[in-house]
């Protein structure tokens, strides 16, 4: 693999998974921060977890009972998937 891409994405594997280890603890405040920290990084590398990313923090508002802004997430993931050709989510 390329060690640029695999350096690259390793921090944003680390922040995500913190924010699965909040979510795990219960701490939805701290599992939203680490998440959409790694949405940031993911955008700004152009990675392909950018739509992985926008679904946990649409599934943590959604559990929190915030319909607008999960509905809002859910439906950007399904868009930048859509919108990749190559990576982890694509459409044909």
């Amino acid at each position: 693999p390329d060690l640029h891409i695999v350096y690259l994405h390793a921090p944003l594997g680390d922040l995500d998974h913190l924010g699965e280890a909040y979510e795990s603890l219960g701490d939805d405040a701290h599992a939203l921060e680490y998440h959409q920290r790694a949405l940031e990084l993911g955008e700004e590398i152009s990675s392909p977890y950018v739509p992985l990313s926008l679904g946990k923090l649409g599934r943590i508002h959604a559990r929190r009972g915030q319909s607008a802004e999960a509905v809002g997430f859910c439906r950007r993931a399904v868009e930048r998937a859509a919108s990749m050709k190559n990576g982890i989510l694509f459409s044909a």
